[in-house]
């Protein structure tokens, strides 16, 4: 069996080198032949992890936060190599929904976290497709990727800070964000409205692993869920974040939600679009699609993880 790691060195909050060295020796350990590759651009990672898949890898495993996930999920889709992840980045949303450990400082935690997921299932998960781009986690419009305009790419030290630098200088750029005139539609209904936010979520947690937008999203029932956020201000904005992270969101009158298997999204004014927290570029149109069952990935045997349909 062959594998890849594909890594970013500046990830999270410590020298990954170390982490990946540990990861690496778990799978040697196991009769794996090993490739590391390190990389600090998500357009490498992509390269890398495209090519480790023409060349026959039955494994690419993806070191970093959900940057690097998506990255490699995305060079991944429709191949038959298998993900796998190391979550050693600031915000690892893929990893914390499949039950893994999330503070790796030991050899012997990431040795428990390779094992738990070479010991488990492989599993086919849906992604979502926004032009040539796929999305394993969700894709946003609006204030988001306004945000991650404004502060990527991040320097060293606020890797070190983890996601604290991530809030603090988000709410500190993004003053001057505005909302404007949005319709969502899917195949099952349409919202319009002067809105901040659209997400095109395939999985239940966004902005931080411990934050679920929604409880019911599953990775691999064959649709996408947009939840829009209405306003126009920074301080509306400030109102639904704060809300949101006290769970306060869901049946709001301004949190609307649709489900679907296709999306089209139409602004009046240009707004910046992301996946994967990857900044794309500023839109007026976009066109969303669920790909189901379109990427293969270990999942460790749990009891019952929630972010699948299918037990």
């Amino acid at each position: 069996m062959r594998a890849a790691i594909i890594y970013n060195p500046k990830a999270g909050t410590a020298r990954a080198e170390r982490q990946v060295e540990w990861a690496a020796d778990a799978l040697r350990h196991r009769g794996w032949t090993v490739d590391v590759k390190p990389t600090r651009r998500p357009p490498h990672m992509h390269e890398l992890a495209a090519a480790s898949a023409a060349e026959g890898m039955d494994a690419v495993f993806a070191a970093g936060g959900d940057g690097t996930v998506g990255a490699v999920a995305d060079a991944l889709g429709g191949t038959q190599t298998i993900m796998g992840v190391l979550p050693i980045g600031t915000e690892n949303i893929w990893a914390a929904g499949l039950g893994l450990a999330l503070r790796l400082n030991t050899a012997s935690a990431v040795r428990a976290c390779i094992e738990a997921q070479l010991n488990g299932t492989v599993r086919a998960v849906d992604m979502g497709v926004s032009g040539d781009r796929k999305f394993l986690l969700w894709a946003g419009i609006g204030l988001d990727a306004h945000v991650i305009s404004k502060i990527e790419p991040r320097p060293d030290i606020a890797k070190r800070l983890g996601s604290v630098y991530f809030y603090v200088a988000g709410l500190l750029r993004a003053i001057d964000v505005r909302g404007g005139p949005m319709t969502v539609r899917t195949e099952n209904g349409s919202m319009s409205g002067v809105k901040l936010l659209a997400v095109v979520a395939n999985v239940q947690r966004y902005a931080g692993n411990n934050s679920v937008l929604d409880p019911d999203a599953r990775v691999d029932d064959g649709l996408l869920d947009v939840w829009t956020m209405e306003g126009d201000s920074y301080f509306d904005g400030l109102a639904h974040l704060i809300r949101y992270k006290i769970g306060r969101h869901i049946g709001h009158p301004s949190m609307k939600k649709l489900r679907g298997r296709e999306v089209e999204i139409e602004l009046a004014r240009p707004m910046y679009l992301q996946c994967d927290g990857e900044l794309a570029h500023a839109v007026t149109h976009a066109s969303f699609r669920v790909r189901p069952g379109d990427l293969r990935v270990f999942v460790p045997r749990r009891d019952r993880l929630e972010i699948f349909e299918r037990g």
